[in-house]
């Protein structure tokens, strides 16, 4: 009689534990579920088609076009997931960075954006001098005075951000010393370098040796003004054309 009210309790505690781990998977499934229909269409990365439309989108965006016409050049880059898109602008030295944030829902821009001045060498994404949300076009113009009298940091040298990096480059592409560093390294890196004067570097790095075409341009214009090649931190300023031509540098 004792055995069998013991496999009783035994046969009872078994149908606690399955009812309790069916109710367990029951709600891991629904959380899954949930996840499928609300969460993951959220964090999904755009297409490159996507991603293109939403450039646009963004800079039709009145907010956006305000920004430029203070800083035409100023860069772009929309975030991966169509979450945002960020117009920037840094100063000379690469420490602080002016930004419009563009919000976005379902690849279209939200009427309200964050404008926000941040130091760059807290490496936080919260370290920020000041921070403002606009509407309006007059609103972007206004933060920007604020952000001056915050800082002068927070407005960086119009004159460098008169053109984008593709006019900077154009400009420095269209030089005979950069046509034949190319043809010498066609898979030359290009960087622009927007601190005082703008520059731009046609670079190659191999087995821990470089060479480097460094191109000035005019403050506030496009028109190329001096250069030298840096090969293997020996700095070269005369007769580039000649130097390039007979390939003296080893890499």
């Amino acid at each position: 009689m004792a055995t069998a009210r013991r496999k009783a309790r035994v046969l009872e505690q078994n149908m606690k534990t399955l009812r309790i781990i069916g109710l367990l998977l029951a709600v891991c499934l629904i959380s899954f579920f949930l996840f499928i229909l609300f969460i993951a269409p959220d964090i999904r990365q755009l297409s490159p088609e996507e991603q293109n439309q939403l450039i646009i989108n963004a800079q039709q965006n009145e907010l956006a076009q305000a920004f430029l016409e203070e800083y035409p050049g100023a860069k772009y880059l929309p975030d991966d997931q169509g979450r945002f898109v960020l117009f920037f602008v840094e100063d000379a030295n690469y420490s602080f960075r002016t930004e419009l944030r563009l919000f976005v829902s379902d690849l279209s821009i939200d009427k309200t954006a964050l404008m926000k001045c941040s130091d760059l060498d807290q490496n936080d994404d919260n370290a920020y001098l000041i921070a403002e949300m606009v509407t309006t076009k007059d609103d972007v113009k206004t933060a920007l005075e604020r952000f001056e009298q915050k800082s002068q940091s927070c407005i960086p040298d119009k004159r460098l951000w008169l053109f984008s990096d593709g006019q900077y480059i154009e400009a420095a592409e269209r030089t005979p010393q950069a046509q034949m560093f190319f043809m010498k390294y066609p898979d030359a890196v290009i960087y622009v370098d927007r601190s005082e004067p703008a520059a731009v570097d046609f670079r190659i790095d191999e087995n821990g040796r470089h060479i480097n075409l460094r191109i000035f341009m005019e403050p506030g214009g496009l028109n190329p003004t001096d250069m030298f090649v840096d090969c293997n931190d020996d700095i070269i300023t005369d007769d580039i054309t000649d130097y390039l031509e007979k390939n003296k540098c080893e890499i």
